[in-house]
Formats: C-alpha cells, sequence, structure tokens
C-alpha cells in the first residue's frame, strides 16, 4: 500500500501540477488547478493602458489591474548526493544489545503448565442437590 502511495506521489509530482489565480484589482476572482500553465481571465478586456493612473506630473503608477499568479509543484532533477557519517556509541550499542537480549530470552521461557493441578471440590448445598425445601 505504502509503495502505491509512493509511486501516485512521484507520477503527481512528474506532472507538473499548477494552481493558477487571477487577481483583478487585487482581489483574487479565479482559482484553477491545472496540469501547465494557461490564461485566467476575469472577462475585463482592458489593454495595460487603461489599468494604469496617471499622476498630475505625468508620472505612471501601476495599479495591478489584472495578473495571474502561479503556484507550480516541479521536482528538483538536480539532486547533489551528501555523504552521511554516521557516528556510533559503543555504549549505547552495549546497552541495546543487553536490554534487547533480556527482553527476547525472557520470552522464551515457557508459562508453567497447570495440567496436573486438582481444582478443590465445588461446594454444594445438601438442599439444592436433593431439592429439599423448608415451606
Amino acid at each position: 500500500m505504502l509503495s502505491i502511495l509512493f509511486a501516485f506521489f512521484i507520477l503527481i509530482s512528474n506532472l507538473g501540477i499548477a494552481v493558477g489565480t487571477h487577481f483583478c484589482g487585487g482581489k483574487a476572482v479565479e482559482s484553477k488547478l491545472m496540469f501547465h500553465q494557461e490564461g485566467l481571465h476575469c472577462g475585463m478586456d482592458f489593454s495595460q493602458m487603461a489599468c494604469d493612473d496617471h499622476s498630475k506630473d505625468g508620472e505612471v503608477i501601476k495599479n495591478a489591474c489584472c495578473e495571474n499568479d502561479f503556484l507550480t509543484l516541479d521536482v528538483d532533477d538536480n539532486y547533489n548526493y551528501q555523504d552521511v557519517k554516521v557516528k556510533i556509541d559503543p555504549v549505547f550499542v552495549v546497552a541495546f544489545t543487553v536490554s534487547f537480549l533480556q527482553i527476547h530470552l525472557n520470552s522464551s521461557i515457557k508459562e508453567p503448565n497447570f495440567d496436573a493441578y486438582n481444582t478443590p471440590p465445588i461446594f454444594r448445598s445438601a438442599q439444592a442437590l436433593y431439592q429439599v425445601f423448608i415451606i
């Protein structure tokens, strides 16, 4: 089951899934899950000049009328292998070995068998046994 989950994750990550969001006037208007970056629009057909404000000095102020933002899931193909050095503490290894052996040696001892044990006799009422009752 875990291998199927990992295979599915690798398949999805290699597809290049993107989440696109269209902002119009600074507010998110449309969000879409897609397999490649495609154009999102809000239906407004204004040119870029219509979205710019002009101040009195003639300087152009951008107010971000319509824009698309894409968040893409990609796989990093440039993996750099780093050698990992492991330092083993001998005190830990000895303590782990002793505790591991104690647990498994003690569990291998058989439980006592009570086949030869005679149970005590069951106490029975004479009245109930002979069905003699006082009325």
